[in-house]
Protein backbone atom coordinates (compact mmCIF):
# COMPACT_ATOMS: atom_id res chain seq x y z
CA UNK A 1 0.00 0.00 0.00
CA UNK A 2 1.00 3.82 -0.35
CA UNK A 3 1.24 3.95 3.28
CA UNK A 4 3.71 1.09 3.65
CA UNK A 5 5.55 2.24 0.94
CA UNK A 6 5.97 5.55 2.71
CA UNK A 7 6.90 4.12 5.58
CA UNK A 8 9.40 2.21 4.17
CA UNK A 9 11.06 5.51 2.32
CA UNK A 10 10.87 7.54 6.22
CA UNK A 11 12.29 4.53 8.33
CA UNK A 12 15.01 4.23 5.91
CA UNK A 13 15.81 8.06 5.76
CA UNK A 14 15.36 8.86 9.19
CA UNK A 15 18.51 7.15 10.79
CA UNK A 16 20.71 8.33 7.81
CA UNK A 17 19.70 11.82 8.53
CA UNK A 18 20.85 12.01 12.17
CA UNK A 19 23.65 8.81 12.20
CA UNK A 20 26.16 10.70 10.08
CA UNK A 21 26.23 13.49 12.86
CA UNK A 22 27.55 10.91 14.91
CA UNK A 23 29.77 9.12 13.26
CA UNK A 24 31.19 12.55 11.95
CA UNK A 25 32.73 13.16 15.65
CA UNK A 26 33.85 9.36 15.80
CA UNK A 27 35.61 9.05 13.02
CA UNK A 28 37.58 12.01 14.56
CA UNK A 29 39.13 9.66 16.74
CA UNK A 30 39.21 6.21 15.28
CA UNK A 31 40.56 4.26 12.15
CA UNK A 32 38.08 4.29 9.58
CA UNK A 33 39.05 1.56 8.13
CA UNK A 34 37.82 -0.91 10.89
CA UNK A 35 34.35 0.70 10.88
CA UNK A 36 34.13 0.36 7.25
CA UNK A 37 35.15 -3.75 7.55
CA UNK A 38 32.63 -4.21 11.15
CA UNK A 39 29.70 -2.09 9.06
CA UNK A 40 30.20 -3.86 5.72
CA UNK A 41 29.82 -7.11 7.88
CA UNK A 42 26.37 -5.61 9.86
CA UNK A 43 24.74 -4.14 6.83
CA UNK A 44 25.29 -7.64 5.05
CA UNK A 45 23.18 -9.47 8.18
CA UNK A 46 20.33 -7.03 8.23
CA UNK A 47 20.08 -7.77 4.29
CA UNK A 48 20.21 -11.15 4.78
CA UNK A 49 17.78 -11.40 7.30
CA UNK A 50 14.98 -9.43 4.78
CA UNK A 51 15.32 -13.26 3.43
CA UNK A 52 13.15 -14.06 5.89
CA UNK A 53 10.84 -11.48 6.79
CA UNK A 54 7.61 -12.68 7.60
CA UNK A 55 5.56 -9.09 7.75
CA UNK A 56 5.98 -5.56 7.22
CA UNK A 57 7.42 -4.68 11.15
CA UNK A 58 10.42 -6.98 9.96
CA UNK A 59 11.32 -5.41 6.72
CA UNK A 60 11.22 -2.18 8.03
CA UNK A 61 12.99 -3.14 11.07
CA UNK A 62 16.36 -4.46 8.72
CA UNK A 63 15.61 -1.48 6.58
CA UNK A 64 16.04 0.74 9.91
CA UNK A 65 19.28 -0.76 10.49
CA UNK A 66 20.75 -0.85 6.67
CA UNK A 67 19.64 3.35 7.53
CA UNK A 68 21.82 3.08 10.60
CA UNK A 69 24.62 1.41 8.87
CA UNK A 70 25.43 3.13 5.62
CA UNK A 71 26.33 6.23 6.47
CA UNK A 72 29.07 4.73 8.63
CA UNK A 73 30.34 3.83 5.07
CA UNK A 74 29.68 7.04 2.88
CA UNK A 75 30.70 9.51 5.72
CA UNK A 76 34.58 7.61 6.18
CA UNK A 77 34.75 6.91 2.93
CA UNK A 78 34.41 10.86 1.74
CA UNK A 79 36.85 11.84 4.98
CA UNK A 80 39.24 9.92 3.53
CA UNK A 81 39.42 11.36 0.03
CA UNK A 82 38.98 14.72 0.74
CA UNK A 83 42.00 14.50 2.96
CA UNK A 84 44.02 13.91 0.28
CA UNK A 85 43.19 17.44 -0.78
CA UNK A 86 43.68 19.64 -3.92
CA UNK A 87 41.69 19.45 -7.31
CA UNK A 88 42.60 15.72 -7.51
CA UNK A 89 41.08 15.24 -3.77
CA UNK A 90 37.76 16.61 -5.69
CA UNK A 91 38.11 14.11 -8.49
CA UNK A 92 38.32 11.38 -6.21
CA UNK A 93 34.79 12.29 -4.59
CA UNK A 94 33.68 12.70 -7.95
CA UNK A 95 35.13 8.98 -8.17
CA UNK A 96 33.14 8.02 -5.30
CA UNK A 97 30.18 9.48 -5.61
CA UNK A 98 29.85 7.64 -9.78
CA UNK A 99 30.33 4.71 -8.07
CA UNK A 100 27.36 5.19 -5.40
CA UNK A 101 25.59 6.55 -8.92
CA UNK A 102 26.50 3.16 -10.68
CA UNK A 103 25.99 1.09 -8.03
CA UNK A 104 22.41 2.36 -7.08
CA UNK A 105 21.54 1.80 -10.61
CA UNK A 106 22.45 -1.82 -11.04
CA UNK A 107 21.38 -2.70 -7.67
CA UNK A 108 17.86 -1.08 -9.36
CA UNK A 109 18.25 -3.42 -12.07
CA UNK A 110 19.49 -6.45 -10.90
CA UNK A 111 16.46 -6.30 -8.04
CA UNK A 112 13.90 -5.61 -10.35
CA UNK A 113 15.25 -7.90 -13.26
CA UNK A 114 15.64 -11.27 -10.87
CA UNK A 115 12.84 -10.95 -8.18
CA UNK A 116 10.46 -10.45 -11.28
CA UNK A 117 11.57 -13.93 -12.69
CA UNK A 118 13.60 -15.85 -9.56
CA UNK A 119 13.37 -14.98 -6.25
CA UNK A 120 13.37 -11.60 -4.48
CA UNK A 121 14.10 -13.75 -1.07
CA UNK A 122 17.30 -15.42 -2.15
CA UNK A 123 18.72 -12.32 -3.72
CA UNK A 124 18.77 -10.85 -0.42
CA UNK A 125 20.98 -13.55 0.74
CA UNK A 126 23.51 -12.86 -2.72
CA UNK A 127 23.21 -9.00 -1.83
CA UNK A 128 24.73 -9.98 1.60
CA UNK A 129 27.85 -11.88 0.13
CA UNK A 130 28.36 -9.71 -2.34
CA UNK A 131 29.24 -7.30 0.86
CA UNK A 132 30.67 -9.86 3.06
CA UNK A 133 33.19 -10.31 -0.28
CA UNK A 134 34.27 -7.07 0.34
CA UNK A 135 36.18 -6.81 3.68
CA UNK A 136 38.87 -9.12 2.67
CA UNK A 137 39.54 -6.68 -0.12
CA UNK A 138 39.75 -3.93 1.65
CA UNK A 139 42.59 -5.74 4.02
CA UNK A 140 44.47 -6.12 0.43
CA UNK A 141 44.05 -3.25 -0.28
CA UNK A 142 45.67 -1.70 2.95
CA UNK A 143 44.40 1.41 2.09
CA UNK A 144 47.02 4.31 4.00
CA UNK A 145 45.54 5.99 7.12
CA UNK A 146 44.46 9.35 7.47
CA UNK A 147 45.93 11.89 9.96
CA UNK A 148 42.12 12.50 11.52
CA UNK A 149 41.94 15.59 14.57
CA UNK A 150 41.60 13.14 17.35
CA UNK A 151 40.50 16.13 20.25
CA UNK A 152 37.39 15.77 21.09
CA UNK A 153 34.75 17.62 19.36
CA UNK A 154 32.45 19.25 21.66
CA UNK A 155 29.27 21.33 21.30
CA UNK A 156 30.78 24.63 21.53
CA UNK A 157 32.95 23.54 18.92
CA UNK A 158 29.98 22.11 16.75
CA UNK A 159 28.16 25.55 17.29
CA UNK A 160 31.03 27.59 15.63
CA UNK A 161 31.47 25.27 12.48
CA UNK A 162 27.83 25.71 12.38
CA UNK A 163 28.04 29.63 12.51
CA UNK A 164 29.94 29.88 9.46
CA UNK A 165 27.72 31.38 6.72
CA UNK A 166 29.12 29.49 3.92
CA UNK A 167 28.94 25.67 5.83
CA UNK A 168 25.15 26.73 6.82
CA UNK A 169 24.17 27.76 2.76
CA UNK A 170 25.79 24.37 1.77
CA UNK A 171 23.81 22.36 4.46
CA UNK A 172 20.57 23.70 3.00
CA UNK A 173 21.38 23.60 -0.46
CA UNK A 174 22.77 20.02 0.35
CA UNK A 175 19.40 19.37 1.77
CA UNK A 176 17.15 20.92 -1.00
CA UNK A 177 18.91 19.52 -3.39
CA UNK A 178 18.53 15.59 -2.23
CA UNK A 179 15.08 17.11 -1.28
CA UNK A 180 13.77 17.44 -4.22
CA UNK A 181 15.61 14.79 -5.67
CA UNK A 182 14.02 12.35 -3.48
CA UNK A 183 10.62 13.32 -3.67
CA UNK A 184 10.20 13.27 -7.05
CA UNK A 185 11.51 9.57 -7.25
CA UNK A 186 9.45 8.54 -4.34
CA UNK A 187 6.08 9.43 -5.68
CA UNK A 188 7.47 8.01 -9.23
CA UNK A 189 5.89 4.51 -8.64
CA UNK A 190 2.57 6.20 -6.70
CA UNK A 191 2.34 8.36 -10.13
CA UNK A 192 2.91 4.91 -12.38
CA UNK A 193 0.39 2.95 -10.63
CA UNK A 194 -2.19 5.68 -10.91
CA UNK A 195 -1.67 5.95 -14.90
CA UNK A 196 -1.66 1.79 -15.01
CA UNK A 197 2.17 2.16 -16.84
CA UNK A 198 4.85 -0.02 -16.39
CA UNK A 199 3.75 -2.35 -13.38
CA UNK A 200 6.21 -4.99 -12.94
CA UNK A 201 9.33 -5.21 -11.28
CA UNK A 202 11.71 -4.83 -14.66
CA UNK A 203 9.58 -2.29 -15.90
CA UNK A 204 9.67 0.28 -12.78
CA UNK A 205 13.38 -0.84 -12.36
CA UNK A 206 14.00 0.30 -16.33
CA UNK A 207 12.38 3.73 -15.23
CA UNK A 208 15.78 4.02 -12.93
CA UNK A 209 18.20 3.78 -16.14
CA UNK A 210 18.59 7.67 -15.91
CA UNK A 211 21.07 7.21 -13.56
CA UNK A 212 23.48 6.25 -16.36
CA UNK A 213 23.87 10.09 -17.17
CA UNK A 214 24.23 10.43 -13.42
CA UNK A 215 27.53 8.33 -13.89
CA UNK A 216 28.69 10.05 -16.48
CA UNK A 217 27.90 14.03 -14.92
CA UNK A 218 29.97 12.67 -11.77
CA UNK A 219 33.33 11.82 -13.14
CA UNK A 220 33.49 14.59 -15.00
CA UNK A 221 31.73 17.50 -12.55
CA UNK A 222 34.97 18.76 -11.12
CA UNK A 223 36.47 19.16 -14.56
CA UNK A 224 33.81 21.14 -16.20
CA UNK A 225 32.86 23.15 -12.61
CA UNK A 226 36.71 24.24 -13.64
CA UNK A 227 36.19 25.49 -16.82
CA UNK A 228 33.38 27.62 -15.80
CA UNK A 229 35.63 29.13 -13.65
CA UNK A 230 35.00 27.75 -9.74
CA UNK A 231 32.20 30.09 -9.27
CA UNK A 232 28.81 28.02 -8.46
CA UNK A 233 27.96 28.58 -11.98
CA UNK A 234 27.89 24.48 -12.45
CA UNK A 235 26.18 23.42 -9.38
CA UNK A 236 23.69 26.21 -9.78
CA UNK A 237 22.97 25.10 -13.36
CA UNK A 238 22.35 21.42 -11.70
CA UNK A 239 19.75 22.80 -9.77
CA UNK A 240 17.84 24.70 -12.61
CA UNK A 241 18.22 21.17 -14.58
CA UNK A 242 16.47 19.19 -11.66
CA UNK A 243 13.94 22.00 -11.84
CA UNK A 244 13.08 21.90 -15.35
CA UNK A 245 13.18 17.93 -15.56
CA UNK A 246 10.30 17.77 -12.46
CA UNK A 247 8.44 20.73 -15.44
CA UNK A 248 9.22 17.60 -18.23
CA UNK A 249 7.49 15.67 -15.89
CA UNK A 250 4.03 17.37 -16.06
CA UNK A 251 3.96 17.33 -19.39
CA UNK A 252 0.44 14.92 -20.30
CA UNK A 253 1.73 12.53 -22.16
CA UNK A 254 2.95 10.37 -18.97
CA UNK A 255 5.34 7.53 -20.08
CA UNK A 256 8.33 9.20 -21.91
CA UNK A 257 8.23 12.33 -19.34
CA UNK A 258 8.63 9.47 -16.32
CA UNK A 259 11.99 8.49 -18.09
CA UNK A 260 13.44 11.90 -19.41
CA UNK A 261 12.21 13.33 -15.62
CA UNK A 262 14.32 10.70 -13.68
CA UNK A 263 17.22 11.44 -16.38
CA UNK A 264 17.04 14.97 -15.81
CA UNK A 265 17.23 14.69 -12.27
CA UNK A 266 20.17 12.06 -12.19
CA UNK A 267 21.97 14.53 -14.22
CA UNK A 268 21.27 17.44 -12.52
CA UNK A 269 21.58 16.31 -8.66
CA UNK A 270 25.18 15.44 -9.37
CA UNK A 271 25.92 18.61 -10.97
CA UNK A 272 25.79 19.75 -8.09
CA UNK A 273 26.37 16.99 -5.12
CA UNK A 274 29.78 16.08 -6.36
CA UNK A 275 30.45 20.15 -5.66
CA UNK A 276 29.06 20.30 -2.71
CA UNK A 277 30.23 17.53 -1.09
CA UNK A 278 34.22 18.54 -1.93
CA UNK A 279 33.50 21.91 -1.06
CA UNK A 280 32.39 21.43 2.76
CA UNK A 281 35.20 19.62 3.30
CA UNK A 282 37.70 22.26 2.44
CA UNK A 283 35.71 24.76 4.69
CA UNK A 284 37.48 23.31 7.79
CA UNK A 285 40.14 20.89 6.37
CA UNK A 286 40.95 19.92 10.56
CA UNK A 287 37.36 18.27 10.76
CA UNK A 288 36.98 16.71 7.63
CA UNK A 289 34.96 13.19 9.27
CA UNK A 290 32.92 16.46 10.96
CA UNK A 291 32.30 17.94 8.23
CA UNK A 292 31.28 15.23 6.07
CA UNK A 293 28.82 13.64 8.62
CA UNK A 294 26.92 17.28 8.59
CA UNK A 295 26.80 16.98 4.81
CA UNK A 296 25.16 13.88 5.15
CA UNK A 297 22.95 14.52 7.47
CA UNK A 298 21.42 17.45 5.73
CA UNK A 299 21.32 15.32 2.60
CA UNK A 300 18.99 13.21 4.06
CA UNK A 301 16.55 15.51 6.34
CA UNK A 302 16.23 17.11 3.10
CA UNK A 303 15.03 13.84 1.71
CA UNK A 304 12.96 13.29 4.90
CA UNK A 305 11.53 16.11 4.85
CA UNK A 306 10.92 17.16 1.05
CA UNK A 307 9.55 13.34 0.95
CA UNK A 308 6.82 14.00 3.41
CA UNK A 309 5.57 17.74 1.65
CA UNK A 310 5.54 15.76 -1.66
CA UNK A 311 3.03 13.09 -0.48
CA UNK A 312 1.15 15.41 1.42
CA UNK A 313 0.79 17.59 -1.27
CA UNK A 314 0.44 14.08 -3.85
CA UNK A 315 -2.66 13.55 -1.74
CA UNK A 316 -4.11 17.08 -1.52
CA UNK A 317 -3.26 18.94 -4.92
CA UNK A 318 -2.34 16.15 -7.47
CA UNK A 319 0.82 15.17 -9.39
CA UNK A 320 1.33 18.65 -11.34
CA UNK A 321 1.27 20.88 -8.57
CA UNK A 322 3.75 18.49 -6.39
CA UNK A 323 6.15 18.78 -9.13
CA UNK A 324 5.86 22.96 -9.42
CA UNK A 325 6.22 23.11 -5.61
CA UNK A 326 9.57 20.89 -5.86
CA UNK A 327 10.65 22.99 -8.98
CA UNK A 328 10.63 25.90 -6.86
CA UNK A 329 12.40 24.48 -3.85
CA UNK A 330 14.86 23.69 -6.81
CA UNK A 331 15.06 27.18 -8.10
CA UNK A 332 15.47 28.61 -4.08
CA UNK A 333 18.39 25.94 -4.13
CA UNK A 334 19.98 27.61 -7.51
CA UNK A 335 19.79 30.94 -5.97
CA UNK A 336 21.48 29.93 -2.60
CA UNK A 337 24.51 28.27 -4.56
CA UNK A 338 25.23 30.92 -6.56
CA UNK A 339 24.84 33.79 -3.56
CA UNK A 340 27.08 30.53 -1.44
CA UNK A 341 29.86 30.44 -3.92
CA UNK A 342 30.28 34.27 -4.44
CA UNK A 343 30.35 34.43 -0.92
CA UNK A 344 33.69 32.28 -1.51
CA UNK A 345 34.99 34.27 -3.73
CA UNK A 346 34.40 37.51 -1.60
CA UNK A 347 36.64 35.70 1.47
Amino acid sequence: STAVASALVYITLLPMSFAPLSYGYFFSQQDTAKLVNVSLIMLAIATSSLTFATNSTWILVSRFLQGLLLPVIMTSVMSRFSSVGGFYGKKLISYYLCATVLGGLVGRLVTGYFSEYYSLENLWLIWALCLVAHVPCLALASPAKVPFNRSKVNLSQLKKICSNTQVNHTLIVSALMFGVFAAALNILPIRAAELGIGDTSSSIANRYLGYLGGVVIALYAQSLDQALGYRGRFPALGMIFIACALLWGTLPTPYTPLYIMVLGLCIGLFMTHPILAAFITQLNPNERGLMSGLYVSAYYIGGVLCSGLASFSLSYLGWNYTLYSLALIAILGSLLTINLFRKKHQN
